[in-house]
């Protein structure tokens, strides 16, 4: 036999009441309901818990050797319900997610400075990784979600974090930093530095205005395009929401038009797979983050 929570409560606060009403009273029952709780726990134990008379309600041996186990459930459970409640107001839990290293470093910071002053007492742990490492540790479950480009594949959901463009990093004291905007065919006029992640997406967009590209100089980290850049080895090609991040004071930031292009970085995680509360909390401030810098690099 399972006995209920109601019908463990009724026996505990009998118990250490020892009377029907008192119960009653603090359990906010009437007293004919207690006594039908305890009956019923009775019968479906087979044995007796408590031995009545017209004046008293004594507990058995059955009883005194029950009560600590009862008083020890109605304990977790109430810990239990302690903790899904934590859980819910994202006064407790664990995050893991992936980025890529470049969101990691230049977003990241900021969004989990912000996330850790709203919940402290959430551990976050965050992995910057290889877009191929995202997927697996999402579809593993590994992570909760992982942010990075467009992965399809099956068991993945796909949600939009950002649309960005390339834009063109160089130096302030370039004679190209005067300007707001530079059209693509116009960039095969200055040795560029890019990173591969980028090359694909450069080349084809050259490639629709009737250019070739060749850059002067591929390297494997933004960091390092940009450190190139501030010793006028070059003009950087970046995805915008990294520029606004790493370029320094005394680096300029242009927009690449005619034509325009975007590419989405998104949200990953696993398909029908419903992220914690912790997690949704810490991905509405990327998101809001994401839209202030946009809104403000827009003025």
């Amino acid at each position: 036999m399972n006995p209920s929570v109601r019908q463990l409560e009724a026996f505990v606060t009998v118990y250490r009441e020892g009377s029907l009403t008192k119960a009653a009273e603090k359990l906010y029952l009437t007293q004919s309901t207690v006594s039908v709780l305890i009956r019923q726990l009775e019968v479906s134990a087979g044995v007796r818990l408590f031995d009545r008379t017209t004046r008293s309600l004594a507990p058995t041996r059955v009883a005194r050797e029950m009560i600590e186990p009862a008083e020890r459930v109605l304990r977790d459970l109430d810990a239990c319900g302690d903790l899904l409640r934590a859980f819910a107001d994202r006064s407790r839990g664990t995050i893991d997610f992936a980025v890529t290293p470049s969101f990691g470093a230049a977003v990241m910071p900021v969004v989990l400075a912000i996330f850790a002053a709203r919940y402290p007492r959430i551990e976050v742990r965050m992995r910057d990784v290889a877009l191929h490492e995202i997927r697996a540790n999402v579809l593993d479950g590994e992570v909760e979600f992982g942010i990075a480009a467009p992965e399809q594949g099956a068991g993945l959901e796909v949600q939009t974090i950002l649309t960005y463009a390339p834009v063109l990093v160089c130096r302030k004291d370039s004679p190209v930093a005067r300007r707001k905007q530079l059209a693509w065919r116009d960039v095969i006029e200055y040795p560029t530095i890019i990173v591969p992640p980028m090359r694909a997406w450069i080349e084809q967009t050259l490639a629709d205005v009737g250019k070739a590209y060749k850059p002067a100089w591929e390297v494997s980290l933004f960091a390092t395009a940009l450190a190139m850049t501030k010793q006028n080895l070059g003009l950087a090609i970046l995805p915008s929401y990294l520029a606004e991040h790493y370029a320094a004071e005394e680096l300029a930031t242009i927009e690449l038009v005619a034509p325009s292009t975007t590419r989405d970085l998104v949200l990953l995680k696993r398909r029908e797979a419903t992220l914690s509360t912790a997690a949704d909390a810490l991905v509405e401030i990327v998101r809001s983050h994401v839209r202030t810098t946009a809104s403000e690099e827009s003025h």
